[in-house]
């Protein structure tokens, strides 16, 4: 804190007194006889003035202070005139004498401001130069944090592109299955043919009987097989279709995981929020000075308490999509 500095100027008058007298002296007329002389006295009083000028600079009130003493002394004139029967006529004059003396202290206080008008206006400077750098981190968080959440995109597009990829080629393997079937289908049918008409040539032929026999036996063995390799396709079906729905699951749960993990980054990006404003008001709280932190008092309580509630509140969000991660 920057405390009040104030500047005195004392002037300081000394007064310097010197006296003249000068005395004149008239000679008697020259046919009257001598009268007594008359004798004229002045007084003259020159002033001089010297002026002091102190400067000092305290951290105290201004006061002022005028002290004036005026002290005039006057006398007056006195004139006697004797007249008697002889023709002599004396006549004695005195001429007034004046003194006067006067003193003068003044002492002149001036105060200058602008030296806390200055301090004032750097603090206000560094304020928000502090402020501006601030704001400039929270924009550098903030452009990371999008940089982080493209990535994730771009890795979510490329696994997804990945899926598709094998549920092409899963559909692929499916369609050629099929047509397997088909063709041992078509097999099938033409064995049963065949069988007709051996049995047709059975009937015609009691002679051959017993290649017949063999060739049903054969004929029976070829179903057999076909029989087989018609239940190991199914059971490739089957295992393909549990393939797709594993990889459906797959799927759900990276989309659930991805979710989760864009609410924890918001969540720490409003975390990181509310530690700048702590972070904010700490500096508010040593930079201001003390009259403006008695004034802003109770808004900056009410701050803290709505800061410290916020807070609380990620945390426990944050807790719960942890547990939700560790039950997934």
């Amino acid at each position: 804190m920057f405390g009040k500095q104030y500047k005195y100027v004392f002037k300081l008058y000394s007064i310097n007194t010197s006296t003249s007298t000068a005395i004149t002296t008239t000679p008697p007329p020259p046919q009257v006889p001598p009268p007594p002389p008359s004798t004229t006295i002045s007084t003259t009083t020159t002033s001089t003035t010297t002026t002091t000028t102190s400067t000092t600079t305290t951290t105290t009130t201004t006061t002022t202070t005028t002290t004036t003493t005026t002290t005039t002394t006057t006398t007056t004139t006195t004139t006697t005139t004797t007249t008697t029967t002889i023709t002599t006529t004396t006549t004695s004059t005195s001429t007034s004498t004046t003194t006067t003396t006067t003193t003068t202290i003044t002492t002149t206080t001036t105060t200058t401001t602008m030296l806390l008008l200055l301090l004032l206006l750097l603090e206000l400077l560094l304020l928000l130069l502090l402020l501006l750098l601030l704001l400039l981190l929270l924009l550098l968080l903030l452009l990371l944090l999008l940089l982080l959440l493209l990535l994730l995109q771009i890795l979510f597009l490329i696994l997804l592109l990945l899926l598709l990829l094998l549920l092409l080629l899963l559909l692929l393997l499916l369609l050629l299955l099929l047509l397997l079937l088909l063709l041992l289908l078509l097999l099938l049918l033409l064995l049963l043919l065949l069988l007709l008409l051996l049995l047709l040539l059975l009937l015609l032929q009691l002679l051959l009987r017993l290649l017949l026999l063999l060739l049903l036996l054969l004929l029976l063995l070829l179903l057999l097989l076909l029989l087989l390799l018609l239940l190991l396709l199914l059971l490739l079906l089957l295992l393909l279709l549990l393939l797709l729905l594993l990889l459906l699951l797959l799927l759900l749960l990276l989309l659930l995981l991805l979710l989760l993990l864009l609410l924890l980054l918001l969540l720490l990006l409003l975390l990181l929020l509310l530690l700048l404003l702590l972070l904010l008001l700490l500096l508010l709280f040593l930079l201001l000075p003390q009259h403006l932190l008695l004034l802003l008092k109770r808004q900056l309580r009410v701050l803290l308490l709505l800061q410290l509630l916020l807070l609380l509140l990620l945390l426990l969000k944050l807790l719960q999509l942890f547990q939700l991660l560790l039950l997934i």
